[in-house]
């Protein structure tokens, strides 16, 4: 990011019938984008058919200079075709 942000919202939604994926969202030093981060939520979320809103979050606090990875922990027995995530950010003012 370049300036510090809160993440706001996240909406996601899997494309496909009776599909499904678990998912979390990780912030990242930027230096160093391929090791592992902290997760937005202590617990991964199910993405699936139905459109779904986030506005609770364990960590949405994201600096500087990090960066935010989707990363996708299990599918479900039938494979999404797409998955659609979106994220809503404030920048924080400073």
């Amino acid at each position: 990011m370049p300036a510090a942000s809160t993440i706001k919202r996240v909406n996601h939604i899997a494309i496909g019938a009776e599909s499904s994926a678990n998912f979390n969202i990780e912030i990242r030093n930027e230096a160093t984008p391929e090791a592992g981060g902290t997760d937005v939520w202590s617990t991964d979320k199910t993405v699936t058919a139905t459109h779904a809103i986030e506005t609770t979050f364990n960590n949405a606090t994201v600096g500087q200079y990090q960066i935010l990875v989707i990363t996708i922990e299990a599918v479900g027995a039938t494979v999404p075709d797409r998955v659609w995530i979106g994220l809503v950010l404030e920048y924080d003012s400073g």
